[in-house]
């Protein structure tokens, strides 16, 4: 099945008008300014802090008994009850209901992720997927993954790979009507608890849009993305330009909203809510370990940051993959929650915790 494409939602007739009514100019400092009013926060009960103690915060008995017929088994009996895992009782789940076999379990583990942590001031939202190649109506397939085919999960994650809240997607409605901005919808339902706090919100160019700058400037938000070149309500002369490698080009609106484009080995084109068009100097090392300098613009260089979390997640996961052979789609995701991000979450507050012991 094709990844759908996301389509602008509608707005509302303010946010309409708005759009509508935007002049693009030359940058003059009208960007506003939130000061980040929350801070790291892990409520840890009292115990020892191991990996395993910190896990079972996540995986508890009330977990263990979704999906638990017995205390004690035999070989035989654990390999049938395996092959019949559920998360839920079938039912309870309504005909329409895609994700009715694994929604419990989401909802639950996401519950007790986010009473154990607040993430901090800077907070991603990117996509990745599950693994899956049987027949499922939902199954994605994105050519840019290692795993071209699977089930198609949203994230929001804090700078240090903590995955706070997630979202399946779950192809068109029954009816064969797809979601209406969807990219920015999935945005503002994942950060909904999050806004008003002076966070950064950084997103990959499926999800930024002049919509969702404009939601999150409304909510005390910045938003930093990367943008695609044919995205509506942006200034064409910035993303159309032609440059020279090195040189940027940057336009700013009433709102203080900066599209700008940087031309480095491809053409660079970055919205910000947060930074001012200016390029700061970067230090690489290469091969030879000699030191090499390179001008950048502000934007890119926290967005290459902001965007490490989430990525990091990702690959601790993939180090020791829980995926295997299975004809249950739900199966194979729950397990992944179960052993993948719920492990990773514990490593993370682990070491957020030695941290602090640190200090």
């Amino acid at each position: 099945m094709e990844l759908e494409e996301e389509r602008n939602p509608e707005g509302s007739p303010q946010q309409k008008s708005t759009i509508q009514s935007t002049a693009w100019s030359e940058f003059t400092g009208r960007q506003k300014s939130f000061a980040f009013v929350e801070e790291i926060q892990l409520s840890l009960p009292p115990l020892d802090m191991t990996p395993y103690n910190i896990f079972q915060l996540f995986v508890d008995e009330e977990i263990i008994q979704m999906i638990l017929p017995s205390t004690v088994m035999s070989r035989n009996r654990f390999e049938i009850l395996l092959s019949n895992l559920h998360f839920t009782d079938n039912t309870s789940i309504s005909p329409k209901d895609r994700q009715g076999k694994i929604i419990n379990l989401i909802d639950k583990l996401q519950e007790k992720y986010q009473k154990l942590y607040s993430p901090g001031e800077n907070i991603v939202i990117d996509e990745t997927l599950i693994p899956w190649r049987g027949r499922l109506f939902f199954r994605q397939y994105i050519p840019s993954k290692a795993h071209k085919y699977g089930i198609k999960m949203f994230k929001l994650c804090s700078s240090e790979g903590f995955t706070w809240a997630s979202k399946i997607y779950s192809g068109k409605s029954s009816e064969g009507i797809r979601e209406t901005g969807l990219a920015h919808n999935v945005c503002i339902k994942l950060a909904e608890k999050l806004f008003e706090k002076g966070r950064t919100l950084y997103v990959d160019n499926f999800y930024t849009s002049y919509e969702l700058a404009l939601t999150c400037l409304d909510r005390k938000t910045h938003l930093v993305g990367t943008l695609r070149h044919n995205k509506k309500s942006m200034p064409r002369d910035v993303l159309d330009c032609k440059l020279k490698k090195g040189e940027m080009i940057a336009k700013e609106d009433e709102h203080g909203i900066v599209v700008l484009k940087w031309k480095d080995s491809r053409d660079v084109r970055m919205l910000s809510t947060k930074h001012a068009p200016y390029m700061v100097q970067t230090t690489k090392k290469y091969n030879s370990n000699q030191p090499a300098t390179k001008l950048k613009p502000l934007a890119v260089v926290d967005y290459n940051k902001g965007k490490c979390g989430i990525d990091y997640s990702d690959q601790m996961v993939a180090y020791a993959t829980t995926m295997r052979k299975g004809v249950k789609w739900y199966r194979k995701l729950g397990i992944e929650l179960l052993l993948g991000t719920s492990v990773v979450n514990a490593l993370v507050v682990l070491k957020l915790q030695q941290r602090e012991t640190s200090e």
